[in-house]
């Protein structure tokens, strides 16, 4: 079953709702999506569901646990990303979820333990800080992130081949032991 709010589609998938894309023409800059669509919680962003929109700022709250592919993917003004702190929640962000958000420059996850999928924030040029726990972070994951100067590490963190290729990190602080391969 689909719900339209704010112009923002939702689909009810096994109990829960997940954010489907906005309404067909609607030019929206900023988003707030809540944790619970008729009583059901928010969980997931859809594969391309703000793919190429207009939006400048988006706020997701704690029960998100999944920013699929392509996601956000060719949002040229999407400068911004908030999600709430994660009540024990990990969150997944998948390969492309990201891709050419050229303006993105902040994405504060309030610190959650992050798996971070290949090419996640390619060419986000301006991507300057996370406040993230990343746990895992994939080949590419951050290519052609030329501003980006902070990553903090989870407990055990693995970084895999070239995640970190063509960042200038000036900062990379770690909780426990992280692993490069």
């Amino acid at each position: 079953m689909e719900v339209v709010v704010n112009d923002i589609r939702y689909q009810e998938v096994l109990g829960e709702m997940y954010v489907v894309g906005l309404v067909k023409g609607s030019i929206i800059k900023e988003v707030c999506i809540p944790e619970a669509i008729n009583e059901l919680p928010v969980t997931k962003i859809a594969p391309a569901a703000f793919k190429g929109t207009a939006i400048k700022e988006m706020w997701l709250p704690c029960t998100i646990v999944e920013i699929c592919s392509h996601a956000f993917e060719n949002s040229l003004w999407l400068e911004e990303v908030n999600i709430g702190s994660s009540n024990g929640n990990n969150l997944h962000i998948h390969h492309n979820a990201f891709k050419n958000c050229p303006e993105l420059m902040y994405f504060d996850a309030c610190g959650r333990p992050t798996v971070i999928d290949s090419y996640a924030f390619t060419h986000c040029g301006k991507l300057i800080d996370l406040d993230i726990m990343a746990t895992q972070i994939s080949a590419y994951a951050f290519y052609e992130c030329h501003d980006l100067k902070t990553i903090c590490l989870g407990d055990d963190a693995m970084l895999l081949g070239y995640c970190l290729d063509g960042c200038p990190i000036e900062k990379l602080c770690a909780i426990g032991n992280a692993t490069f391969t």
